[in-house]
């Protein structure tokens, strides 16, 4: 059997599809296989697309030369590796040699004909055959894919991108991506890493807290392609926001907008009110955002459903949230609620919008405020931030005009998210930021030329499609639920316990142990009640699933430390050692986080059942003002806002000057931040009662936050009045110059030059003409500029440069001069003078320039002999003559 064969067929068992395209006819015309020095190793002489002819491993000893470098790799099992570069496979196999158990190897060769060239030539049984590694080819490879599966290993160890160089030297753009690919990918995972390690506990806490919003919320599956066809802006709040901002009033039924958190409390008091805000954040410091916000009841809100419950809470119109959370207690109690629909949340709350754009079929979707960069050393819009970065931290992106410009780590991931999704995007992606990190695959414009090009459409009632589509709730399967819910909570009741129990034991095999007290009786008894107590608590192994994200340090370390291969140590003692170690660090976590756990799911479990009480007895048409006041009191002490607010408006038609109402009606606008409707209602009271501490409390506190938010109110208009930009078309046409989109700035400048007619104008616009090789176009330009200025200098040496590049030096050798005439202090115009004076023989004139280049830069003794020599040669000619 030959080696393809015997390659062929491990292949077709273990890699079907890379087996398929091997079996399919491969042009292998550019690779020349030879023998090396090495009796028996063959070597191979590839042809590169630039032609460049490549040896794909050396000619004296290509077996040491990979062993030698596989040496320099570690493939300890808790690591895992990517290989950029096949070549004939002797890397491969030296490192797969050095595999240890459970260390992954992904492989990718760019060029099929290289891989197909070392199945026919090679045996690769030792690489095909291992359980560890898997071989991609072509120069389109789904490695993100492949780099997912490895996400374990990215989180608990070194995942090491090793790059072939012969390889690399072959096809450079193919592995460089390959190699930006893994880098981004790895930070993408280490950054979901750090955030579950940070938050696990607290996304579960969140998630327990605002389940009950959950299964009242409707499911974005509500929202697919409601708004098909209609523009989409997505309000981020970087710097840059604070240009454009009062552009967005124009947008209103015209575009759906979409803000972030952050951004609402710079929008609000500019009477910008978005169709939906989007939230993710988990974190308390969230809520600062919208603390004393008064949110407007028609402004939608989509959320990610571990997001800061208070922050969720603080809205009162039309939600919507999904079913698909990739985390386990979500995922175990949304099985009881109809399906919700599914949208990808990325790693920032601005892609969540930018999903959800998707989702409803929004096209054009525009980036507003997404700087993801620190332009001008700052991190959002006016005084939105709620946190610094310091410039030690900083990186470095391209900029939307191909300048490097401050950004951070998280800020670069979240860039590779958006390039991801733009290409999975059939809509047209523009970034109409206007500053900030470059975004490939989206089309930088002005929000100016966004909204007159794609906006100009009829209104539609936005906000109250939204309404409509919130009022379909999902069902829920109530009793089953609970069922669960209630079974859970007395597992995790039996797991603290049971902890206890074990941990007892292990502490009196721990000090047998340290007195070496392992062979008697005693021992073997305390053992034994050990490994009973661990089999039962194994019977939990539901439950214990549900307890990792919080408790996610500790499989982190169960991970790393290969803890479940304690089981299969052979030496007795050993192995009892190594288990109570084990158990020293598992079950006080495990304890821990039981306790985490049952205590916010025993208090959502009676939320649940006491609103299924309420639901279950509703109040009739004959129900008095009183009983509704009780009826929304109950919803109040569980925390469910929006019944308790609407049992108060029942009770105030029934009787407008029910007191108890008008308290907690006040004390329920006050926690809405609706303080114009508290201060109504406390004034009311006022009339009705005499005053007390309480009242007056409220009074004040309702007070407060109404002035606190009317002079921020009045403060931003103030400011933002006096920054509404009168850009020019010269000045909008030199922006679309700067980002390249050069046929727009030509159309711009034109516009300008029609208008208000100057030399800079023409000047800009022929350089826009030329960047499009309108030659001539551009010197008609540049001549106009000439005509209305005289003096610009650069303009006759950019037409001398024109000239030279043409071939047309005479005419080259004019403008340059009037350049330097016009400009004497510019060292290039007079070199590239000097040149075409000597070409021609006009050593004096060349000597002149020459002169005035050393009045420049005094420290060029070249210039002095080139000086010396080109007049002797002038003083020679002349006595010559």
């Amino acid at each position: 059997m030959s080696f393809f064969d015997q390659n062929l067929a491990i292949l077709l068992m273990r890699n079907p599809e890379v087996a398929a395209m091997m079996t399919e006819p491969v042009d292998c015309s550019h690779i020349e296989v030879v023998p090396s020095n090495q009796p028996g190793v063959l070597t191979a002489w590839v042809t590169s697309p630039s032609g460049e002819r490549v040896l794909l491993h050396n000619m004296e000893d290509p077996i040491n030369s990979a062993r030698r470098s596989a040496e320099k790799q570690e493939m300890k099992g808790e690591n895992a590796s990517i290989l950029l570069g096949f070549g004939l496979g002797y890397l491969a196999i030296e490192l797969t040699k050095k595999l240890e158990k459970k260390h992954p190897v992904v492989i990718c060769e760019a060029d099929p004909a290289i891989l197909k060239t070392a199945l026919t030539h090679v045996d690769l049984t030792e690489v095909l055959s291992s359980d560890f590694v898997r071989i991609l080819a072509g120069h389109d490879i789904g490695l993100e894919k492949w780099i997912q599966l490895l996400a374990v290993k990215f989180m608990t160890a070194k995942v090491d991108v090793i790059c072939y160089g012969p390889s690399m030297r072959l096809h450079p753009e193919t592995y460089e991506r390959f190699k930006d690919i893994a880098q981004k990918e790895s930070r993408a995972i280490i950054l979901n890493r750090n955030t579950t390690l940070k938050a696990g506990q607290r996304l579960m806490e969140n998630f327990l807290m605002n389940f009950p919003e959950v299964i009242r919320s409707a499911g974005v599956k509500r929202l697919e392609n409601l708004f098909e066809g209609r523009p989409a802006i997505l309000v981020s709040a970087g710097p840059s926001l604070e240009k454009n901002i009062h552009l967005l009033r124009e947008l209103d039924g015209r575009a759906v907008i979409i803000a972030v958190d952050t951004a609402l409390r710079l929008l609000l008091p500019l009477g910008i009110k978005p169709d939906i805000v989007t939230t993710i954040d988990f974190n308390q410091i969230n809520f600062e955002k919208f603390k004393d916000v008064p949110i407007d009841p028609e402004i939608s809100l989509v959320y990610h459903c571990g997001g800061y419950y208070e922050s969720i809470r603080a809205f009162h119109g039309p939600r919507f949230t999904q079913s698909h959370v990739p985390n386990r207690i979500p995922d175990w109690l949304l099985q009881y609620v109809d399906d919700k629909g599914d949208i990808a949340s990325g790693t920032t709350v601005a892609h969540l919008s930018f999903h959800l754009a998707r989702l409803m079929g929004c096209d054009p979707i525009t980036l507003v405020g997404q700087d993801l960069a620190f332009p001008k050393n700052q991190i959002h819009a006016a005084d939105l931030s709620l946190w610094k970065v310091s410039t030690e931290d900083w990186d470095t992106v391209e900029d939307i005009f191909g300048e490097p410009v401050g950004t951070m780590g998280s800020f670069k991931h979240a860039i590779h998210h958006f390039e991801k999704a733009f290409k999975d995007t059939k809509a047209l992606i523009i970034d109409a930021t206007e500053a900030g990190a470059k975004k490939d695959g989206a089309r930088v414009m002005r929000l100016r030329d966004v909204i007159d090009e794609y906006c100009a459409v009829p209104k539609i009632d936005i906000k109250g499609m939204l309404r409509h589509q919130s009022e379909q709730v999902d069902q829920v399967r109530m009793e089953a639920l609970l069922g669960e819910m209630d079974g859970v909570s007395g597992e995790l009741g039996s797991i603290q316990k049971e902890c206890k129990e074990i941990l007892g034991v292990v502490r009196k095999l721990r000090k047998r142990i340290d007195k070496g007290q392992m062979n008697d009786e005693e021992f073997g008894k305390l053992s034994m009640a050990a490994e009973t107590l661990t089999q039962e608590m194994d019977r939990h192994g539901r439950v214990l699933y549900l307890l990792g994200e919080q408790n996610y340090a500790l499989e982190l370390y169960m991970v790393q430390h290969a803890i479940a291969e304690i089981d299969e140590i052979e030496d007795v003692d050993e192995k009892i050692t190594q288990q109570i170690t084990r158990a020293e660090v598992y079950y006080p976590s495990v304890a821990r986080a039981a306790g985490l756990l049952k205590v916010p799911l025993d208090r959502l479990i009676h939320k649940l059942k006491r609103a299924r009480e309420l639901e279950g007895k509703p109040l009739g048409a004959d129900a008095t003002a009183e009983d509704w006041y009780q009826y929304g009191l109950a919803y109040g002490k569980i925390e469910y806002g929006r019944e308790a607010l609407q049992a108060v408006q029942k009770a105030l038609a029934r009787n407008p000057d029910h007191v108890p109402t008008l308290k907690f009606a006040a004390s329920l606008f006050l926690a809405a931040n609706r303080t114009s409707e508290a201060l109504g209602v406390l004034e009311q009271l006022r009339g009705l009662t005499r005053s007390d501490r309480k009242l007056e409390g409220l009074v004040q506190e309702a007070q407060a936050k109404h002035q606190a938010w009317n002079t921020r109110t009045a403060r931003l208009k103030e400011e933002f009045a006096g920054k509404v930009p009168t850009e020019s078309l010269e000045e909008a046409g030199w922006f679309y110059y700067r980002t390249k989109d050069y046929t727009r700035a030509i159309s711009i400048l034109t516009q300008a030059a029609l208008q208000h007619p100057t030399a800079e104008i023409y000047a800009k616009l022929g350089h826009a003409k030329l960047k499009l090789e309108h030659r001539d176009g551009a010197v008609e330009a540049w001549e106009q500029a000439l005509v209305l200025d005289p003096s610009r200098a650069d303009l006759y040496k950019a037409m001398g440069d024109l000239a030279l590049e043409q071939g047309s030096e005479e005419q080259a050798e004019v403008f340059l001069q009037e350049a330097c005439r016009l400009e004497e202090d510019d060292l290039d115009a007079y070199e590239k003078l000097a040149r075409l004076y000597l070409k021609r023989g006009a050593y004096m004139e060349a000597g002149l320039c020459y002169e005035n280049m050393l009045r420049l830069v005094p420290n060029r003794t070249d210039l002095m002999l080139q000086i010396a020599a080109l007049y002797q040669r002038q003083v020679s000619m002349a006595t010559t003559q």
